[in-house]
């Protein structure tokens, strides 16, 4: 019952009543993984196809998922803090439910860096993924009155051994990945997390574009 009201509360009533399947598309946010099972679960489990959806899922890795949404290459997406960023800033997403109540973000940093707070990130190498799908890692600094032009921020490589080798000081992923990684090399890690300053962001929200909604009412039940 948790998965279906997870994965499937902005679904519901959408296409219920039709007399074949809605082919629809969902484009993740990340690689094919556990953060994502209850969408697996909803499609083995063939509650989708109850609503009336065939719901392809899209691996995500290098993808945006707010530009696959709205370039209509995928119906449904998942992002993070960032969507409300976007939606700020004139993009047409609109939120449908939320999966995670805490985001799952830090920084990464190796224990002997001898970084322990955020202010010790100031001048340092920083390695993220796009900013504005990170919103809440740079709002924490703002929280704390750092300012954003004292951060030397670059783009992610996606590879650990980044920070690992010290070629950054800071990298930025999530609670559940690159930390075990770590441990599995013993190498002691330091985290620092967003809602530790004040940002406490939800995460991995299920969200379609206003175009969708507004072709497709049904939605707007739920």
């Amino acid at each position: 019952m948790l998965f279906k009201i997870i994965c499937l509360i902005a679904f519901l009533t959408i296409f219920a009543f039709a007399d074949e399947l809605k082919h629809v598309k969902l484009q993740l946010r990340w690689l094919h993984q556990f953060q994502f099972a209850g969408y697996y679960m909803a499609v083995e489990k063939g509650f989708y196809k109850d609503m009336g959806l065939d719901v392809e899922i899209i691996e995500g890795f290098k993808k945006h998922s707010t530009t696959e949404v709205l370039e209509k290459r995928a119906d449904f997406g998942v992002g993070n803090a960032g969507i409300v960023y976007e939606r700020l800033n004139g993009k047409k997403v609109v939120s449908l439910a939320t999966v995670f109540q805490h985001s799952p973000n830090i920084w990464l940093i190796r224990k002997d860096s001898n970084i322990s707070y955020i202010e010790d990130l100031i001048g340092k190498k920083l390695m993220m993924t796009k900013t504005d799908e990170n919103i809440e890692l740079l709002a924490m600094f703002v929280n704390e009155g750092i300012p954003l032009d004292k951060l030397n921020i670059i783009e992610s490589s996606y590879n650990l051994d980044d920070l690992i080798d010290r070629k950054v000081d800071a990298f930025n992923t999530y609670y559940s990945n690159e930390p075990f990684f770590l441990e599995q090399k013993g190498i002691e890690y330091t985290i620092l997390q967003p809602h530790t300053y004040g940002m406490d962001f939800y995460s991995d929200c299920l969200f379609t574009s206003e175009e969708f909604l507004n072709k497709n009412p049904e939605v707007k039940k739920v």
